[in-house]
């Protein structure tokens, strides 16, 4: 399987079965490509190791690691990815799921508590729905379960939607290794309801994903997130619209849940494991050999280091056990406190959505197609008081952007403030999908004729460190891209020359400005 895997994804190397099998070193026959195979038949493991550039970013490298052991009538397979990146690349790798993962799935098969495979599972009868409950609940379960409930028959019939929000073949084998999908019919939701409780259940279209470890009487609802059918009809995150964006950000929100969090792998020994084992099962056995070669004294005074040096490498794996457990810990508070911060994300964004709210029937009433923000600052000191008192749901200013204020020389702060409103009202509109394009264009030009262009490309922007970056969050490590940039003027001179420089957070549907109002340097400036 391995073999099969390593040709299919390097077609011009050589991969001897002798050396995947751990017998004999890999030949070395590709510049940054590295394997490593082990195998221990005294403990039934088999440990292996690939090291290879990054098909897209040549300065990157991923590490695949697998491995395979036999135990209580078991096999054991585990497979871990890490990638590597030079601290000056600012844009993070995506994760990703071996392809291994996938060979072994298809050709071998795996349980998590049930098979895992690339069709959906059925929850159309009680029996199934019972199953279901157990399985959601199995502390043993360590892949999220992802359930699709069926539409209502009325909206079927209407074609406002098909049987389900999202395509289930499709969806289980996106998401095969990361999840178990099941299908829950639209008559059956309702026994699903009864059996867990309204506020753990889905239906009529909406998709939710029960996290392992759950328990239906201790657990908060909102940790195991619902999204309902008509959100996902209107997903607007990216050009992926609908059921095919809100499809990738499933997959890729799965992705970094299995990528973060800390896996138990048991007894299975990846490679420097295995080299650690290997080094114990040689040690004892030269011992071994030594200690029926010499005389009885000697013996003895043999016995006696070894007991020593015995002890003192038991302390090392009490203090490396030790650590370990502290990691896992703090591990296990990071995931509590990510939980926290998305409730708080969640509570903001329904509070920003009241304001939304809101604002549109103040618009309404006021006979405005514009958002106000009030009387405009006289001077630079007042914009940041203004934009997060006034625009508080659609504009995150970033601590970078209110450090560039600071020197801001841009002379009118009228017509700043005017491109601050377009971006918090209809440019955020038009990425909503609620404004059509052709409308915000016409905006955009009226009466100040501005412009909304690509800032830098991304490969420009690597070259310039930090400059085109900002960490968003702020106080996270996580650079994001300032694609964008609104304009207005020609010249170079920073007294008539506006740029504001931003990305759209499409999760929390927020224009996010990290630079303002002056150039950024790029090759004209």
């Amino acid at each position: 399987m391995v073999k099969f895997w390593l040709e299919e994804k390097f077609p011009r190397a050589r991969f001897p079965i002798e050396a995947i099998r751990g017998g004999i070193p890999f030949p070395d026959y590709a510049p940054g490509l590295v394997c490593e195979a082990l195998s221990l038949e005294e403990a039934g493991s088999w440990s292996f190791k690939l090291l290879h550039p990054d098909k897209d970013a040549g300065d990157r490298a991923w590490n695949t690691e697998l491995a395979y052991r036999r135990t209580d009538g078991r096999i054991l397979f585990g497979a871990r990815a890490s990638c590597s990146s030079p601290a000056n690349r600012r844009l993070p790798a995506s994760c990703a799921v071996p392809g291994v993962v996938r060979y072994a799935l298809n050709r071998i098969g795996m349980r998590d508590c049930v098979p895992i495979t690339c069709r959906p599972k059925s929850a159309a009868s009680i029996e199934e729905l019972l199953a279901l409950k157990r399985l959601a609940a199995d502390p043993a379960r360590t892949l999220p379960v992802v359930v699709l409930s069926g539409v209502n028959r009325s909206e079927r019939r209407s074609g406002i939607l098909e049987e389900y929000a999202l395509d289930p073949e499709q969806l289980a084998d996106d998401l095969l290794g990361l999840a178990h999908v099941v299908k829950l019919p639209w008559q059956t939701a309702f026994e699903w309801t009864k059996a867990v409780g309204r506020e753990w259940s889905v239906y009529n279209g909406a998709v939710r994903t029960y996290y392992p470890g759950l328990d239906f009487a201790r657990d908060e609802p909102w940790d195991h997130p619902n999204v309902a059918a008509g959100k996902i009809l209107s997903w607007r995150p990216n050009e992926d619209r609908g059921e095919r964006g809100f499809r990738d950000f499933l997959r890729n929100r799965l992705r970094r849940y299995s990528g973060g969090r800390q896996v138990d792998w048991g007894n299975l020994l990846f490679i420097d494991d295995a080299r650690t084992e290997k080094a114990n099962l040689d040690y004892n056995r030269i011992y071994e050999q030594a200690i029926d070669d010499i005389d009885e004294h000697n013996q003895k005074v043999v016995i006696d280091m070894k007991a020593k040096f015995d002890a003192e490498r038991a302390s090392y794996r009490d203090k490396i056990k030790s650590l370990e457990r502290e990691a896992e810990q703090f591990s296990d508070d990071a995931l509590i406190m990510s939980g926290e911060v998305e409730r708080y994300r969640r509570l903001n964004y329904s509070l920003r959505a009241r304001i939304d709210a809101l604002n549109f029937e103040l618009r309404r009433l006021r006979g405005a197609g514009v958002v106000t923000g009030g009387r405009n600052p006289r001077n630079y000191e007042e914009l940041e008081d203004w934009i997060i008192d006034s625009f508080p749901e659609s504009i995150y200013l970033h601590p970078r952007a209110v450090r560039g204020l600071r020197n801001a020389e841009y002379e009118d702060v009228g017509k700043l403030c005017d491109a601050i409103r377009l971006l918090a009202g209809p440019y955020r509109d038009m990425r909503r999908g609620i404004l059509p394009k052709a409308e915000f264009d016409e905006q955009l030009q009226s009466p100040h004729n501005f412009a909304i262009e690509r800032s830098i490309s991304e490969s420009r922007a690597g070259e310039k460190g930090d400059m085109y970056f900002v960490a968003y969050p702020a106080n996270a490590g996580n650079p994001r891209l300032l694609e964008w940039h609104l304009t207005h003027g020609n010249s170079y001179e920073s007294r008539y020359c506006l740029r504001i420089y931003f990305f759209w957070d499409k999760t929390e549907e927020v224009v996010v400005i990290g630079w303002l109002p002056s150039h950024l340097d790029n090759r004209l400036t």
